[in-house]
C-alpha cells in the first residue's frame, strides 16, 4: 500500500464521475494539476467546488484508453469494470458508495478475475472530510507499457546526459522551456525516439525506477493506442532536423515544434485540450489553455495564420499533409470525442464500396484465389483491381493505416510481407453497411491468415474507400468518387432478397465441387471460370432469376 500512498500524493490521477465537493487532502497538499477530473454530460451530479476544473467524457468506453497511475470511478462510472476498463493503469479506485452499482461492480470484478487480470488490495478512505468514503482498490496486472519512471536521484539531468552520451536520436516535442526541470503543468516528460534506439531508453528507465514519469514514444511504433504517437514522415522529419534545447536536451524546429503541437492537440487530446471548438456548445474552453498559448506564439513567430478553433486547426493540418486518414481518424475516434463529433459524424452517402488491400505475403499464392472465391460467395462483385507501380507503393505504405504495417507482428522485420501491393474495388451485392461487412471480412482473414497480424486490409465505408482509391488508383478518383455515376455504373450487381442470393450461393456450393473435382488437373481452372461466368449471367441479370430460385 505504500506504493499507493507515494502514487496518491505524487502520481498522475483521474477521478470520473467524483461525488464530493472537495479533493483529497494528500492531492491538495501535493499538486491538483496532477489530477484530471472528468464527468459525463448526463447522468452524473457535479459536486465540486467551481473554482476546480474539470473536463467532459462521453462513455464507459472512453475510460479505456487511461494509463494514469491511479484511476477513480465514481457514481456510474464504476460500469467501466464492465466496458472500458483501464488496464494499463496501475490502481483503479471503485466507489463503494453507491449500492444501486454494486451489481455492476460485482459483475465486472467477477469478469476480471475470471480473465486475472486483477488483484483486489482491499478498502481504503480518501481524507475528503465525507464520512461516506469508501473504495475498492484495485490494482491491474501489469503489462507492457511505453509510460515508465526515473529516479529521483538520476533525475531528468542524468537522463538527458545519459541520452547524449549513448548517442540516442530523439527529441522533447514540446514544454521543454525549463528543462532539465519539468513545467509545474506538465508533471511529465515525452520523448520521441527513434525506434533503433528504443531499447536503449526502455532499458535504462526499468533498471533505475522512480517517481518522475517518463513516456517514450518511437517514429515508427504502436505504442499510442496501438497506432503511431504521430504520423511515422512527421516523426522521422522532425528527428531529422532536431536542435540542441535547454539543459543538453534537444528539440523540434519552430515549425516541427507548431505542426506536432497540434497535431497533438487535435488528435490525441480534442476537447481535452480546452482549445474551443464549433461542435460542442457544452465544451469546457480556455482561453488560456497551454496549447493555444504556444500555438498562438509558434504561429506568430513562423508569420502563419492556422486559426483559433480545433476546426480551424484541424483545415491547417489537412493544407500541410498532417491530417490523418479516414481509417486513422475512424480508430482515433475510439478515444477522441472531437474526432467523433466532427469526422465520423458527417452524413456521407452510402454506398456500396469497399476495398481490399492485398499485402505482399499473398502476392503468388494459392490463397489470393482462394479469397477470390469465398468474395463471390459472400456477395462481392469485383469491379476494378490494380498491382501498385512502385512509386504509388511507397505512398501508400506512408499514408495508409497511419503508416503503420507491423502492428502485432511477432518480428517487425517481417513487415516487408505485410506492406501492400494490390487494390480490389468491390461493389457489395447485398448492400451490407458496417455491421454485415465486417463479418464478411473476417471470414475472408480466416481463409488466408495464419497470425494476427492479418495479410488483407480493408476499408470499413465509402469514405474510407475513396480515401485508398486517391492514393492507390488516383486516375481513376473522379469516377468513384460520383455516388451517381457508381449506381448507374453497378447498381444492376444488387441483389434485394439476400436470400435469393444466399441460395444461388447454395447451388454454387453444391454443384461446382463435385464437377470439378473429376476433372483433369489442366483443365479445373478453365471449367472453374466457365461456371463462374455462368452464375455471373444467373445472378446479375433478372431473365435468369427465376430458374435459380426454384433450384434448391
Amino acid at each position: 500500500m505504500k506504493n499507493f500512498e507515494r502514487l496518491l500524493s505524487e502520481g498522475r490521477l483521474s477521478f470520473y464521475g467524483y461525488s464530493y465537493s472537495e479533493l483529497p487532502k494528500e492531492i491538495i497538499d501535493s499538486d491538483t494539476r496532477k489530477a484530471e477530473i472528468f464527468f459525463k454530460r448526463k447522468g452524473q451530479r457535479i459536486y465540486l467546488k467551481k473554482e476546480i476544473l474539470w473536463n467532459y467524457y462521453s462513455g464507459f468506453k472512453d475510460t479505456s484508453w487511461s494509463a494514469q497511475d491511479i484511476i477513480f470511478f465514481d457514481q456510474d462510472s464504476v460500469k467501466s469494470l464492465c466496458i472500458g476498463f483501464p488496464s494499463k493503469s496501475k490502481y483503479i479506485a471503485i466507489s463503494l458508495k453507491y449500492p444501486r452499482y454494486y451489481f455492476f461492480i460485482i459483475l465486472g470484478l467477477i469478469r476480471r478475475l475470471l480473465l486475472r487480470s486483477i488483484s483486489i488490495k482491499g478498502i481504503i478512505k480518501l481524507n475528503n472530510t465525507s464520512k461516506y468514503n469508501r473504495w475498492l482498490l484495485i490494482k491491474p496486472n501489469e503489462l507492457s507499457t511505453n509510460s515508465l519512471n526515473i529516479s529521483n536521484k538520476i533525475g531528468i539531468s542524468g537522463l538527458l546526459e545519459f541520452l547524449k552520451e549513448k548517442k540516442v536520436r530523439y527529441l522533447v516535442p514540446r514544454f521543454y522551456e525549463e528543462l532539465p526541470n519539468l513545467e509545474k503543468s506538465q508533471g511529465d516528460l515525452d520523448l520521441i525516439v527513434d525506434g533503433e534506439d528504443k531499447n536503449i531508453v526502455i532499458d535504462f528507465l526499468m533498471n533505475n525506477p522512480g517517481d518522475i514519469p517518463i513516456d517514450v514514444y518511437t517514429d515508427n511504433g504502436t505504442d499510442f493506442h496501438g497506432m503511431s504517437y504521430l504520423p511515422p514522415k512527421m516523426a522521422k522529419t522532425s528527428l531529422m532536423r532536431r536542435i540542441p534545447g535547454p539543459g543538453g536536451s534537444f528539440i523540434p524546429t519552430k515549425k516541427d515544434e507548431l505542426d506536432s503541437i497540434i497535431y497533438h492537440a487535435l488528435y490525441h487530446k480534442g476537447y481535452l485540450s480546452r482549445i474551443k471548438s464549433e461542435t460542442s456548445i457544452n465544451q469546457k474552453n480556455d482561453e488560456d489553455n497551454k496549447y493555444t498559448l504556444a500555438i498562438n506564439r509558434l504561429s506568430r513567430d513562423l508569420g502563419l495564420n492556422v486559426g483559433d478553433t480545433l476546426e480551424e486547426l484541424d483545415h491547417y493540418m489537412a493544407t500541410e499533409g498532417w491530417r490523418p486518414a479516414i481509417d486513422t481518424l475512424a480508430k482515433i475516434a475510439q478515444w477522441n470525442e472531437w474526432v467523433r463529433d466532427y469526422h465520423m459524424k458527417i452524413n456521407f452517402e452510402y454506398v456500396p464500396l469497399y476495398i481490399l488491400i492485398l499485402k505482399e505475403g499473398l502476392r503468388g499464392s494459392k490463397k489470393e484465389e482462394l479469397l477470390l472465391e469465398k468474395c463471390f460467395e459472400e456477395g462481392l462483385k469485383l469491379i476494378d483491381e490494380e498491382e501498385l507501380h512502385p512509386d504509388i507503393k511507397k505512398i501508400a505504405i506512408t499514408e495508409l493505416r497511419g503508416g503503420i504495417w507491423n502492428d502485432s507482428l511477432d518480428d517487425p522485420k517481417d513487415v516487408i510481407n505485410f506492406y501492400p501491393y494490390k487494390i480490389m474495388i468491390f461493389w457489395d451485392t447485398y448492400g451490407r453497411k458496417h455491421e454485415g461487412i465486417a463479418k464478411v471480412k473476417e471470414k475472408i482473414r480466416q481463409l488466408v491468415d495464419t497470425q494476427k497480424t492479418s495479410l488483407v486490409h480493408s476499408t470499413d465505408s465509402y469514405i474510407e474507400s475513396l480515401d485508398y482509391i486517391k492514393v492507390c488508383m488516383p486516375d481513376r478518383f473522379s469516377f468513384y468518387e460520383d455516388p451517381q455515376l457508381l449506381y448507374k455504373n453497378f447498381s444492376k450487381f444488387s441483389i434485394k432478397n439476400k436470400n435469393f442470393k444466399q441460395r444461388i450461393n447454395d447451388v454454387i456450393s453444391f454443384s461446382k465441387k463435385p464437377i470439378i473435382s473429376i476433372l483433369p488437373g489442366s483443365r479445373k481452372q478453365e471449367i472453374k471460370k466457365i461456371l463462374n461466368k455462368i452464375v455471373d449471367v444467373c445472378i446479375f441479370f433478372p431473365e435468369f432469376q427465376f430458374v435459380i430460385a426454384g433450384v434448391k
